[in-house]
């Protein structure tokens, strides 16, 4: 008999349950709302370099981030990382030169977008700390409140814009190696210290 009620509970809540449901399933988005947007252009230089990458010895790898670190704000930035690439390893050219700079000039877009988003976390906890004082020390009358805006103030952009150009620069850098990036010679990079 237990057995038999619990098969009938078991039915009944099986049968119910979409209806009980229903009520409560997440509504569909809102039409105004955006797909997410498509993966960014630079996808094929992250690829090309994961593989170019995977070719060097840890010492390598560890050298080519610090040399994107020190890469200079101004100027442009392939000539830098040639530069650099043919100071610490002189026997290093051609194709192998061209993949070592392509890596530098990658390792200098990671550390831009880095800049990037500290600056905007920066500015975003700035903006909510004065929102939550202007707030807090406002006056009750609500004419005088301010409307919360979207997006960033022209103040704001104007201080994230130099860390958006140094990012989108190195990314073009990067973009224009690309079609011309031959393969390197593993053995060579492999060997590199």
């Amino acid at each position: 008999m237990r057995h038999a009620s619990v098969l009938f509970a078991a039915a009944l809540l099986a049968l119910a349950t979409p209806a009980l449901a229903a009520p409560f399933a997440a509504a569909p988005h809102p039409p105004s709302e955006q797909p997410p947007p498509p993966p960014p252009a630079i996808t094929p230089a992250v690829t090309r370099e994961q593989s170019l990458l995977a070719l060097l010895t840890p010492p390598v790898r560890e050298w080519v981030g610090r040399e994107g670190l020190k890469l200079p704000q101004l100027g442009p930035p392939l000539d830098a990382a040639r530069s650099a690439v043919m100071r610490r390893y002189p026997d290093v050219f051609g194709s192998d030169l061209e993949a070592m700079a392509f890596l530098v000039v990658m390792a200098a877009a990671h550390d831009a977008d880095d800049d990037l988003r500290r600056k905007v976390i920066q500015i975003d906890s700035e903006n909510r700390a004065s929102e939550a004082l202007l707030q807090a020390h406002g006056s009750k009358d609500d004419r005088h409140a301010k409307p919360r805006r979207s997006g960033y103030a022209p103040e704001d952009q104007a201080r994230l814009q130099p860390f958006i150009d140094r990012k989108e620069a190195l990314e073009r850098a990067a973009l224009a190696m690309l079609p011309t990036l031959a393969a390197p010679n593993a053995a060579t990079l492999g060997h590199l210290q």
